[in-house]
Formats: structure tokens, C-alpha cells, sequence
């Protein structure tokens, strides 16, 4: 009990700091076209594992976590050649 009533306060103050800089280093970065080529693949990733947990077909989900990454380097090489 006194754990918890000591880390509480501790994270509320030093956790939402670290969480603040990392949403402000990437908030320019994170376009609305980014945003949404992200949520795709992550509605996705939930569409498969939604389908493993019912037994209709195996995916194996945490192989196809990296996929997160190719919407943001087609981004980005997209936004450096001036497409």
C-alpha cells in the first residue's frame, strides 16, 4: 500500500514530463496523412488478432507489429522526393 502511494505521485509528475517531450518531438513530425496510413495498419493488426483470439484463423500478430514502420518511411520518402 505505501508502494503505491508513493509511486502514484512520483508518475503523475515525472512520467507526464517524459510522455509531454516525446508528444511535442513528435508533433511536427505526424502529419494527418501519416496519422492515418498508421491507422490503418494498426486496424488492421487489431483485425488479426481479434481473428486469432476466435479461433478463425491464426495470425501471428507481434511478426507483423514492424509493419507500423512502412507507412512512416513511405512518408517520409515521399514528403524528401516532393511527391
Amino acid at each position: 500500500m505505501v508502494s503505491v502511494l508513493f509511486y502514484q505521485p512520483l508518475y503523475y509528475f515525472v512520467g507526464k514530463d517524459y510522455s509531454n517531450v516525446l508528444a511535442d518531438a513528435v508533433s511536427g513530425f505526424i502529419t494527418p496523412e501519416l496519422l492515418t496510413e498508421i491507422s490503418i495498419v494498426g486496424g488492421i493488426l487489431i483485425l488479426s488478432s481479434g481473428l486469432s483470439i476466435l479461433g478463425i484463423r491464426h495470425f501471428k500478430t507481434m511478426n507483423l507489429i514492424p509493419a507500423l514502420l512502412i507507412p512512416v518511411v513511405f512518408i517520409t520518402l515521399k514528403t524528401m522526393l516532393g511527391m
